[in-house]
């Protein structure tokens, strides 16, 4: 992503899988989204046809991706607790050093899921111009895969994600002449 400075990555463990929440933790990241992938398939329903006609048919949706990012010891817990399972207790370990934290990961039977939201563009655009910038939302994220890989010092960690779904576009109303106390409604979402 060439714009990750101007972008952010955040994310939530869901109290009820597949339920979307507003995600509160916000973490750095390289690289990576999550996106609908549409599965496009090429059918050529008519028999006897010399010329092959043929017709693209929708396939099946799915929502994957990819994330990239450096090893952080308090990041990494937003990303081991759907790997792993659920994050029992986190204590400060007075025996050693006051700053050291223990972090102890009981294995579940059924793993957490947690919600992704990634803002992508140039979100403090002054001119509030809505194309400048794009924010999804994904939910219901289950951890595929991790992968660490270490060079000149730096510990790189990937992981692999599967959504339920994404939130790709959503459109708001307003009604600019009952003031500024009345809620906004959600017209659709892509």
């Amino acid at each position: 992503m060439a714009s990750s400075r101007l972008s952010y990555l955040a994310i939530i463990k869901e109290a009820v899988t597949a339920t979307a929440v507003k995600p509160t933790n916000f973490i750095r990241f390289k690289d990576g989204d999550v996106m609908n992938n549409l599965e496009v398939i090429a059918n050529n329903p008519i028999q006897n046809n010399r010329w092959n006609a043929m017709n693209a048919v929708d396939g099946k949706i799915d929502s994957k991706g990819s994330y990239n990012f450096d090893l952080d010891t308090n990041e990494i817990n937003y990303w081991l607790t759907p790997l792993l399972g659920t994050l029992a207790n986190v204590d400060i370990s007075s025996e050693t050093d006051a700053s050291v934290y223990s972090h102890t990961y009981d294995l579940a039977n059924t793993l957490p899921s947690v919600t992704l939201e990634q803002g992508k563009g140039n979100l403090t655009d002054a001119t509030n111009n809505l194309q400048n910038y794009q924010v999804d939302r994904a939910y219901g994220v289950m951890l595929d895969t991790m992968t660490m890989s270490g060079s000149d010092g730096i510990i790189n960690v990937a992981v692999d994600v599967v959504a339920h779904g994404v939130f790709q576009k959503a459109d708001l109303i307003s009604n600019a002449t009952a003031g500024a106390s009345v809620d906004l409604e959600l017209e659709s979402v892509d």
